[in-house]
């Protein structure tokens, strides 16, 4: 399975990641603070946790890794609680991801609304500090809820292309766990079931055995 920064449906994607300043600083012996920020599956993800780990180890003392999601929420939040979630905290280095929430129905978030919030964030982090830099993620497949059910998203698709266009655009890595996701549900229905068994928030198990590994092979952090 492959959650490479490029995929077909995010074809052009930038696929580098030995340019991060904030990795050069901790191999420097300087320190960095990364935060993540979007939804449940980042407030409740173990993959913030995993990599937290994974950075300590290695550069021990140096790296403050902050979790600012927010469960249920959708990139508007993001937008509203920027300061304190993200900005007071002077990041070298932010993760974000809201397209799996911004394209809940009930919350009226177009596409064209969702890519105004992600870049506004990322803008107004970028004019309170210049070098910090961002790793855009696209996440869940969330398609088991229909129509008329609290949680029936539509066009997640293209809400998830939000990320890689911006990323594109802008130089950032995408790491792109959409197609990750979907390759495991084509290659083996039973293990993706376990993995997320409800189309959106994934198990332990699929934290540790899908989410953690493809974000750390995409930094460049896999053992």
């Amino acid at each position: 399975m492959s959650a490479l920064v490029s995929a077909p449906l995010f074809a052009g994607s930038p696929a580098s990641t030995g340019d991060l300043r904030a990795f050069t600083k901790l191999e420097n012996g300087e320190s960095a603070t990364i935060v993540a920020y979007g939804t449940s599956l980042t407030e409740m993800g173990g993959w913030v946790d995993i990599l937290r780990e994974t950075l300590e180890e290695r550069h021990p003392g140096q790296v403050q890794v902050i979790n600012s999601g927010g469960s249920g929420q959708y990139s508007q939040w993001g937008v509203d609680n920027l300061d304190a979630k993200v900005i007071a905290h002077a990041p070298d280095l932010v993760f974000i991801e809201f397209s799996v929430n911004d394209c809940v129905a009930r919350f009226g978030c177009s596409v064209d609304q969702a890519r105004q919030n992600l870049e506004s964030m990322i803008d107004r982090i970028q004019d309170k500090y210049p070098d910090c830099e961002f790793v855009l993620m696209s996440t869940s497949i969330a398609d088991k809820y229909p129509e008329g059910h609290t949680s029936h998203r539509t066009q997640i698709e293209a809400y998830h292309q939000i990320y890689a266009d911006v990323a594109r655009e802008r130089g950032f890595l995408f790491i792109d766990l959409f197609t990750a996701w979907q390759e495991l549900k084509t290659s083996d229905l039973v293990r993706y079931e376990a993995a997320i068994p409800d189309t959106i928030h994934p198990s332990p198990m699929g934290e540790e055995k899908v989410v953690a590994p493809a974000i750390l092979s995409a930094l460049d952090l896999a053992r």
